[in-house]
């Protein structure tokens, strides 16, 4: 099959690995039919999956919510980098809730079981997540079959069961940052599974996440899932299955993305479908009320909210600051179009656009090589190697240490120039808060730093080390 990826994040390709097929990179301003497509399966499956539980009311805001939090999300185009894995979650999650009608048959076993693997292939950082819906799908099954009756299936113990992954993933973490402090070796696998490539560290404060999250999903989003989480928790006796596994693994995702620094910002994409379905579950609560005056009902009264709540999303939606531009694709085309060896911090990005089956194993041909950077490379040794186009954008500012993009900005002129408002907007640095151990404020502060060093202009700079543009630069 053919892989596409999606976003600016130069690690993906080496993320997935899923072996040698992999077709040539699309830029995020181009994916409309795949991530709109996937969007769309997530919102109609968190609709199905509240209607037949919890009526059509939820089922409205389920699928609103779930369709409408994206457009509010600022640099939108990692999000629907993940739109994919959303979707696979949320199929998840409908076939593990028919699992709680009958006994789970073979083929809706097998059936789970391949969502599981998908899912979790399609974006590691749902494995708190995945873990969490594997232990509640163990306890489905087993109870199915009469082995667990003695187990009280109380929405508490189904809740708390859920959070075990996440709890036992932080302390892996925080157990990994003591033993590198007392200078115990630990095994490279560990870190491996970890995804981490040195010492894993918590965020410098606790509430980056939560910053982010209100920054970037917008207020109204994060104050109705608050609310929201805060009815089904107060209460959690007249919870069923379903919504006891939403709420457990959305507060699993917020605790354990909130101590750990693990692309948290990305990652605030695994809690769309979990707070779909928990703000759906407190709109069909009747508790919304004590009775309200008038013959409104039961039925009318949570119609009213979830016409609120509906419009509040959506408004807020179509309210958010237009998407940044990224310029990744067209320096990735433009690149396509001019053979030679390329120097990136992001090269594996720019090269998928130049190689319709790049070979993971193989790498790319020469006509686009990569050439490799270190702090000591300059533009001089950069010309020994080979090398003939730098592209110099915001994560090799940020990222990378070499002296040879500060030269090339101050001495030569660029072969070509695009706009990427979306690389420099601050969403992408938080991204990388993690890697450079700073806290929320202090990763912004750089941000604003870089930008005014590069004269205010948010742009990917191509320069050719060969040209009349680079002549003066040694």
């Amino acid at each position: 099959f053919h892989l596409f990826v999606f976003g600016n994040d130069g690690k993906i390709a080496h993320d997935l690995g899923l072996g040698s097929l992999l077709a040539a990179g699309v830029s995020p301003e181009n994916l409309t039919w795949y991530s709109a497509l996937a969007g769309i399966v997530m919102a109609v499956v968190l609709a199905a999956l509240a209607w037949r539980r919890w009526g059509a009311a939820a089922a409205a805001v389920a699928g609103v919510f779930g369709a409408a939090v994206p457009l509010s999300v600022i640099y939108g185009h990692l999000l629907a980098a993940e739109a994919d894995s959303l979707a696979a979650l949320s199929v998840l999650l409908y076939l593990l809730d028919r699992w709680r009608d009958r006994r789970p048959s073979l083929r809706l076993v097998a059936l789970t079981l391949l969502a599981f693997i998908a899912t979790l292939t399609l974006n590691y950082r749902l494995a708190p997540v995945l873990l969490a819906l594997a232990l509640v799908a163990g306890y489905l099954g087993l109870r199915s079959r009469g082995r667990v009756h003695q187990l009280r299936p109380s929405s508490t113990w189904l809740i708390t069961l859920c959070l075990v992954p996440a709890l036992a993933m932080t302390a892996a973490y925080l157990l990994v940052l003591v033993a590198d402090v007392f200078h115990v070796q630990v095994p490279a696998a560990v870190h491996h599974l970890l995804r981490s490539g040195g010492t894993p560290v918590p965020f410098a404060f606790p509430d980056f996440y939560p910053r982010t999250l209100w920054q970037f999903a917008g207020p109204v989003a994060v104050i109705v899932t608050a609310i929201a989480i805060v009815v089904l928790v107060w209460n959690r006796r007249r919870l069923d299955p379903l919504a006891a596994t939403a709420c457990g693994g959305l507060l699993g995702s917020l605790f354990f993305f909130s101590a750990v620094h693990d692309k948290a910002p990305r990652a605030m994409a695994v809690c769309i479908p979990f707070a779909a379905l928990v703000v759906a579950r407190a709109v069909s609560l009747p508790l919304l009320g004590a009775p309200l005056r008038g013959r409104v009902g039961v039925g009318g009264r949570q119609w009213m909210v979830a016409g609120l709540i509906c419009a509040a999303v959506l408004v807020s939606g179509w309210t958010s600051p237009a998407q940044a531009l990224s310029g990744t694709g067209q320096a990735g085309r433009w690149l396509a179009e001019r053979p030679g060896t390329i120097v990136a911090s992001r090269a594996p990005v720019f090269t998928l656009y130049t190689e319709r089956n790049w070979d993971l194993v193989a790498g790319p041909t020469r006509a686009h090589a990569m050439a490799p950077l270190t702090t000591s490379s300059t533009i001089a040794s950069l010309r020994q190697e080979g090398a003939r186009w730098v592209v110099v954008d915001p994560h090799g500012l940020l990222i990378e240490q070499s002296t040879a993009f500060r030269q090339l900005i101050a001495c030569g002129t660029p072969s070509a120039e695009f706009n990427d408002s979306a690389s420099w907007a601050p969403r992408p640095f938080l991204e990388e808060a993690d890697t450079l151990h700073l806290d929320y404020g202090g990763i912004l502060r750089l941000r604003d730093q870089l930008l005014a060093s590069v004269g205010g202009a948010q742009t990917i700079r191509i320069y050719d080390l060969n040209g009349a543009g680079t002549a003066g630069c040694q």
